[in-house]
């Protein structure tokens, strides 16, 4: 073995397998493993930032009563509230959504 490392051959086979991986990951990674990107928008970001600041405010339109809080929403369709879990120092939303009808 050490006789064979000795050359300069299998130094230059072992780079060029090396030389040869590395590229073929990269351009696989680059062109044909699927990844998945979220793009927000700055009006996004305002929009949700300005919806937690945790203003509690109730509206009322023409016998619809709508309920919005800094973690939940409730109208006569839909409600949903959304807690926070903490455990094993892993912090879990939570989204309960209940719906009046299936339809």
């Amino acid at each position: 073995m050490k006789k064979f490392l000795t050359r300069s051959y299998p130094w230059t086979i072992i780079t060029s397998l090396l030389l040869t991986g590395g590229s073929a990951y990269v351009l696989l990674d680059a062109f044909v493993f699927e990844k998945a990107y979220t793009v927000i928008s700055e009006s996004d970001t305002n929009a949700d930032t300005t919806a937690n600041v945790g203003i509690d405010q109730a509206t009322t339109d023409s016998a619809v009563e709508t309920m919005l809080t800094s973690n939940s929403y409730t109208d006569e369709d839909i409600s949903i509230k959304i807690n926070t879990v903490t455990e094993s120092g892993v912090v879990y939303h939570v989204a309960d959504i209940q719906l009046a009808s299936a339809e």
